[in-house]
């Protein structure tokens, strides 16, 4: 009698799992930098429509700020009849004494808000928190 076994030796199966690992320790970390950076771009890209919606608000209500904190995507939504989505960030207007900011929220915690008044650029909140946009005075969108 013949037999022809054919099965993985081991060692075979050993280094085939070493190769695999090693794959998915480098790609693991770019994907979680590329998803971010993904996410903080639709926020940008959110932000930026708020603004322009905000400046149409303000100038049709002849008023320097929003009458009251709009917490909440719905809530910005609805005020500037607007249609956002968005299931990752969470989104605030609010007024402060030089005129108020929106700011969008990632649940790993890095901030990116623009001001009403002043420069109104896009920027990041916090030093080295956010994935590619730099810190006020620098400009995301």
């Amino acid at each position: 009698m013949s037999q022809n076994n054919r099965a993985f030796t081991l060692m075979e199966i050993i280094i085939t799992i070493v190769i695999v690992g090693l794959m998915a320790a480098f790609a693991v970390p770019n994907y979680t930098k590329a998803v971010a950076k993904t996410d903080e771009r639709a926020a940008i890209a959110n932000l930026m429509a708020i603004r322009a919606a905000i400046e149409m608000y303000l100038t049709n209500t002849g008023t320097a700020t929003i009458p009251a904190d709009w917490s909440g995507l719905s809530t910005i939504n609805a005020q500037l009849g607007i249609s956002i989505i968005d299931t990752k960030m969470t989104y605030d207007c609010f007024t402060t004494a030089g005129g108020g900011k929106c700011d969008a929220t990632h649940p790993s915690g890095w901030v990116i808000l623009f001001p009403f008044a002043g420069s109104k650029n896009i920027v990041c909140d916090v030093a080295d928190d956010c994935p590619s946009c730099p810190v006020s005075p620098g400009n995301c969108g």
